[in-house]
């Protein structure tokens, strides 16, 4: 799993959670502005939230640096979600950060599906959720990537990408409505979302007129980055739990 760093709310909360019940696992989080291969190499702050995640089961991580060039393709405002989204691909896992973030965080352009369970959940049915979002990153997402391949890099402009958009979209619809197809059954109460659940890809994003120029010039400086990090052309599953 990976966890985005976030100012909209505050993650303590949500960082304790995922410590108590995910301790025996990896969670690798993210620190726009730090180089970290490691957690000692990443302290920017004393703050509880930050202190916590010096210790196990968390890890921080940092993109390769033949990968930050890609990031600054593209404009500013893209640049700390489009990291944490391609970390949670490179390393096969949901991106997870607070319910409250969900909105405000993920840019609308790229949401293909989208899921908020109001119904007060467990501890354990969010876990068994959260492991959903962990196994369609490999055994979903991963189908999809020699098709976009085959698709992305010839493509001459932002409007040869529609038609493969629809079917990354289509493909995340049915996905979406099959793995959590008992979340979606739930009647709901008056409590607030307890779980959210977003397939995100950024492809849409290469659309705009600014960025598309962008990218290209990118493919043409370096054509071999896409095979050799395939696994960020998976869609990235975002998970936003409201815990406390």
């Amino acid at each position: 799993m990976v966890l985005p760093a976030t100012n909209a709310a505050d993650p303590e909360p949500l960082i304790k959670w995922l410590g108590l019940r995910f301790r025996n696992r990896k969670i690798g989080y993210y620190l726009p502005g730090a180089r970290a291969r490691n957690r000692e190499a990443a302290e920017p702050t004393s703050s509880i939230a930050l202190k916590r995640l010096q210790k196990q089961p968390f890890v921080a991580l940092s993109l390769p640096k033949e990968l930050e060039e890609l990031v600054h393709q593209f404009s500013a405002p893209f640049r700390p979600w489009l990291t944490q989204a391609f970390l949670a691909n490179l390393y096969g896992s949901p991106l997870i950060l607070p319910a409250a973030t969900m909105a405000e965080t993920i840019p609308a352009a790229g949401i293909h599906w989208s899921l908020a369970v109001d119904a007060e959940l467990s501890a354990a049915d969010l876990k068994f959720n959260i492991r959903l979002a962990d196994y369609a990153m490999t055994d979903f997402l991963q189908s999809l990537i020699p098709g976009t391949l085959a698709e992305l890099v010839p493509a001459a402009s932002a409007g040869d990408l529609a038609g493969l958009l629809e079917l990354r979209k289509a493909a995340a619809e049915g996905d979406g409505n099959a793995r959590y197809c008992r979340l979606l059954e739930l009647s709901p109460d008056a409590t607030g979302p307890h779980l959210q659940v977003m397939y995100f890809d950024w492809l849409p994003l290469l659309a705009d007129a600014d960025t598309w120029p962008q990218w290209q010039a990118f493919l043409h400086q370096y054509p071999e980055i896409l095979q050799r990090y395939s696994q960020l052309l998976n869609l990235t599953i975002a998970v936003g739990l409201s815990v406390g």
